[in-house]
């Protein structure tokens, strides 16, 4: 390591123990012990002089050592000791404004668009989302981001969609007739094709003794496609198919049926408490007040959002992400425009793909930052930053962790397994519980 970033650790470790001084969390002689890496430094904290444990791990401590280090990224973790992570380079300003859709950047036909975040675009996948609540105000562009989800779907051509906008069709009518869409008039008897599907699929699953879609299909010969069952202005659900809703949502996401629900009005007259506990992935735009907040999304934040149409905050995997939707043009019909005829386009490098082949050979399917720098000699911080773009997109999961809380490190998903015809070896990795 250059003298260079030694000089740089110290400073940094120098401007974190003065913020915390600062801020009365720590004693001034309290020393805190520097571990200088590639891409950050590690500040230890002397356990003894700490004052105030949780004023040391608060959202003001980190606010003050990110503005003491001129905007760094900053990461606390207190395990075995309270350490904190300072990058070396400031992360690059993204600006959260509104721009088109990039087909080209979806990376699987069964991926839909969240916005741009800071990080860059996000997309996620059906599968990871699992069961969706969309709640907030009107014309925050609550509907046009369904709009961009049906689009994207509708071009995969991978999953079968099921539509009810409570508008008699005002909205979702266009799509009528569109690749493996049914736009549904009467929401109980689309429902009552749903339950008999998730009936067939029980015996399809007993039969090849599997609990997952993903399971089956690696299996069949008869693979069978996800369902998207979407509805808008959830206000208008008629109650005499409530109950549907609420098993539909509980149970069906192993089977390959994944709900999403927008409204807005989110509360208890509209949506029961078990059917809210359910929809597993949240999504707010701004909202008036931190009540409002709490019930869509189970926590603060969407109050603070910036009052611009497309602006959302997503709670997901316990992550909290803000992103700024992506625009989309919309048509009268449901035939795709040129843009969004383009194929998708996955094209990984040779090193990209070396380090997936090693994580599934090697490591269990774990993108195991320093096993792999080690068995491939791509640096760590290539490794590390390819790591948070994959995990971003979808490619990789969220860090997986323990029940003790200790992090297993991220996770290879199928889709990356496809794209280098690796399809289904994941699964022979142990999983975490």
């Amino acid at each position: 390591m250059s003298n260079y970033l030694r000089v740089m650790a110290q400073d940094l470790a120098e401007r974190v123990r003065q913020a915390l001084v600062n801020l009365n969390a720590i004693g001034r002689e309290t020393a805190i012990y520097v571990w200088p890496r590639e891409d950050r430094v590690v500040c230890l904290v002397d356990p003894i002089g700490i004052l105030n444990i949780d004023r040391l791990l608060s959202d003001r401590a980190h606010h003050h050592i990110q503005s003491a280090c001129q905007g760094r990224r900053v990461v606390f973790t207190n395990h075995r000791g309270a350490f904190i992570q300072v990058a070396y380079h400031s992360e690059p300003h993204i600006e959260l404004g509104a721009r088109p859709i990039d087909w080209t950047q979806q990376p699987s036909l069964l991926h839909v668009p969240i916005g741009q975040t800071k990080k860059g675009p996000l997309w996620l996948a059906l599968s990871e989302m699992d069961a969706v609540l969309i709640g907030g105000a009107r014309r925050m562009g609550k509907t046009r981001l369904i709009h961009s989800w049906i689009r994207a779907l509708q071009r995969g051509q991978q999953a079968r969609l099921l539509l009810w906008d409570g508008k008699n069709n005002l909205e979702f009518g266009r799509y009528a007739g569109g690749p493996n869409t049914l736009v549904a008039a009467e929401l109980g008897e689309a429902l009552k094709q749903v339950v008999s599907e998730v009936a067939n699929r029980e015996v399809a699953f007993k039969a090849l003794h599997v609990t997952s879609l993903k399971k089956h299909n690696s299996r069949s010969s008869a693979p069978m496609p996800c369902i998207a069952l979407i509805i808008d202005e959830a206000a208008f659900i008629p109650k005499e198919v409530v109950p549907v809703i609420v098993d539909l949502v509980a149970r069906c996401g192993a089977f390959g049926i994944h709900p999403v629900l927008a409204t807005q009005r989110p509360d208890a007259d509209v949506l029961n408490g078990i059917l809210r506990a359910n929809l597993t992935t949240r999504i707010a735009p701004p909202v008036p007040s931190r009540f409002d907040s709490q019930i869509i999304l189970g926590r603060s934040g969407a109050e603070k959002l910036v009052k611009t149409p497309g602006r959302l905050l997503i709670a997901w995997h316990a992550r909290l992400i803000e992103a700024q939707a992506f625009t989309i043009e919309l048509g009268e019909g449901s035939a795709l425009s040129n843009s969004e005829q383009q194929p998708v386009i996955n094209t990984l490098s040779a090193d990209e793909r070396r380090l997936v082949s090693t994580s599934i050979q090697h490591c269990q399917g774990f993108f195991k930052i320093k096993e792999l720098s080690e068995l491939t000699g791509v640096s760590h911080k290539a490794i590390g930053d390819l790591a948070k773009r994959w995990e971003l997109i979808g490619w990789l999961t969220p860090v997986l962790r323990t029940d003790e809380g200790r992090p297993f490190g991220r996770k290879v998903t199928d889709t990356l397994c496809q794209l280098i015809g690796l399809s289904g070896l994941v699964d022979q990795g142990n999983q975490v519980d």
